[in-house]
């Protein structure tokens, strides 16, 4: 397999066409054709470089019964001042 490392000037030039075309897929695509990379490519290193603006995940409270038991373990827990986070 061929590795291909970005270079600063293809860099430049992805974040000048995200500036100047506010369609952000419209720019990957003509950038694609430009410097021979895949818009997954382009896309996967600008969210790399301009941080990922993530949305946070909406998280849903239960209560439980008094008394409930769970028959399997969690992965995961992370506790908060006043919750406790369970991954499964």
């Amino acid at each position: 397999m061929k590795m291909k490392f970005w270079t600063k000037e293809e860099v430049d030039k992805m974040l000048e066409l995200v500036k100047t075309i506010k369609n952000k897929q419209e720019a990957f695509k003509i950038l694609s054709k430009d410097i021979k990379r895949s818009v997954g490519c382009i896309l996967q290193k600008y969210y790399s470089i301009s941080g990922g603006k993530q949305k946070p995940a909406k998280v849903k409270a239960i209560q439980f019964p008094e008394g409930f038991e769970f028959n399997f373990v969690p992965k995961r827990a992370t506790m908060q001042k006043n919750s406790v986070t369970l991954y499964f």
